[in-house]
């Protein structure tokens, strides 16, 4: 069983040097307001999408566009789920485009990463389209700029051959890779993934289906590779 444990040990340090060696040379230099589309858990007809963004606290606002397929998936303007301690409004001016506003019920805090969850309907068969743009930000000393962005949905596209929806699964409360179901992915998602995937853990029906962060119908390291991407913004 200590065999196990290191084998598990050393999978996950692999993937975090993997994930260390992927970080962005400019990194440093980003923007005070950054946007990040990730995951996309669905069921079949409902489709969850994750809109993350990184220090919101440093902003008096900021802007996103999540741009999709209209004729695929139907957007709605209720979010079924945000972390706490900030305003969002949104819009669709045009099918096809959602408009975000975001900003800090008390600038200047320590907000870190903060974000919303939005629900849709599959209306059709094809490629969802999911990107998000990052639109205008205003820093605290009035400075205007546009937002950087960052693409990381898993699931982009209708599959012809959905998993068995586990009895556990609650569209409102998971979360593509969150498996302690607090909201976020984080390392020790990534870990529980990859003890997973060599067989030291056993996961509910629902967990197996956050786990699979590509889809494909099994637990493997690619999908702790991947969660623990999120974790780390990358």
């Amino acid at each position: 069983m200590k065999m196990k444990v290191k084998k598990g040990a050393v999978l996950l340090f692999s993937l975090l040097i993997l994930c260390a060696g992927s970080i962005p040379a400019n990194a440093a230099q980003a923007t005070p307001f950054q946007v990040i589309g990730r995951c996309g858990l669905y069921n079949g007809t409902l489709l969850q999408i994750h809109v993350d963004y990184v220090d919101i606290g440093s902003v008096e606002s900021g802007a996103f566009i999540l741009r999709y397929n209209p004729d695929v998936i139907q957007i709605s303007t209720e979010f079924i789920f945000m972390t706490n301690d900030h305003l969002v409004s949104l819009e669709i001016p045009v099918p096809g485009e959602l408009q975000g506003q975001v900003a800090p019920s008390s600038p200047g805090g320590r907000y870190g990463r903060r974000g919303i969850v939005i629900q849709a309907s599959i209306i059709g068969e094809g490629d969802f389209g999911l990107q998000v743009e990052g639109g205008e930000y205003t820093d605290l000393q009035g400075n205007k700029g546009v937002a950087d962005a960052r693409n990381r949905f898993v699931v982009n596209r209708t599959l012809k051959e959905m998993p068995t929806l586990p009895e556990d699964f609650n569209p409102a409360q998971l979360c593509c890779g969150d498996l302690n179901y607090d909201r976020s992915v984080t390392a020790e998602d990534a870990r529980t993934i990859l003890r997973a995937a060599v067989k030291l853990e056993e996961l509910t029906p629902a967990q197996t289906l956050c786990a699979d962060m590509d889809v494909d119908g099994r637990i493997s390291a690619e999908d702790a590779r991947t969660a623990l991407r999120d974790a780390v913004g990358l």
